[in-house]
């Protein structure tokens, strides 16, 4: 058992906060996700509630930013603080990017493949927030990162299997394209959480 000192545990309040808005907007793909197919008309609103859980995203990466640029100590490394702050970041605007273009390309069903990544991809931000939360006190942080990096690999295995499968079977070459840069937005966000994942890791050996 180890604690990280801090003498200004804010930043770990906002990293929480980061983190649990990350949660809530995989968890928000996965039921959007499992609720197709949905009338075209519906998707437009669905977009718009995405963008607000990115935003929301958005000024708590700022407010983040903004304290470590007024904050002469910091509990961590200024390059992990930012490091960390701007995957957590980049997972959500993925998702958001993800249904902007389900939107754009009015897809009422993003098939199986997309299901299944929204799936691993919360997961995954379940493992980053317990990290998280537990980043002042606890060892267990290196253990919620390996079952991260475990789950990404899941991720890489359904994406190159999708892939494949939309090559076999979709007809529409335009309809392929569209198909296939939505799950590449999914699968780039599973690597980004690893990338989360990889920061927790340097911070927890660094204090080793």
């Amino acid at each position: 058992m180890f604690r990280l000192f801090s003498k200004d545990d804010q930043f770990f309040a906002l990293f929480e906060q980061i983190a649990k808005n990350l949660n809530d907007t995989a968890r928000f793909l996965v039921e959007s996700f499992d609720a197709y197919p949905r009338d075209p008309k519906e998707l437009h609103s669905l977009a718009v509630k995405f963008k607000d859980l990115e935003h929301k995203g958005d000024s708590l990466a700022h407010d983040l930013f903004r304290k470590l640029n007024q904050t002469f100590v910091t509990p961590l490394d200024r390059e992990d603080i930012y490091g960390l702050t701007s995957c957590l970041d980049d997972v959500v605007d993925l998702i958001e990017a993800a249904v902007n273009r389900v939107e754009l390309f009015r897809i009422d069903d993003p098939r199986e493949e997309s299901r299944q990544l929204a799936h691993i991809l919360y997961r995954q931000t379940v493992e980053v927030l317990d990290a998280i939360t537990h980043l002042r006190n606890s060892d267990r942080v290196l253990e919620r990162c390996k079952e991260i990096m475990t789950l990404e690999k899941q991720a890489d295995q359904v994406y190159r299997e999708a892939v494949a499968r939309m090559f076999d079977t979709e007809k529409d070459p335009i309809m392929l394209i569209k198909r296939k840069d939505i799950i590449e937005k999914l699968e780039i966000a599973t690597d980004k959480c690893e990338d989360v994942a990889n920061v927790l890791e340097a911070i927890i050996l660094k204090t080793a």
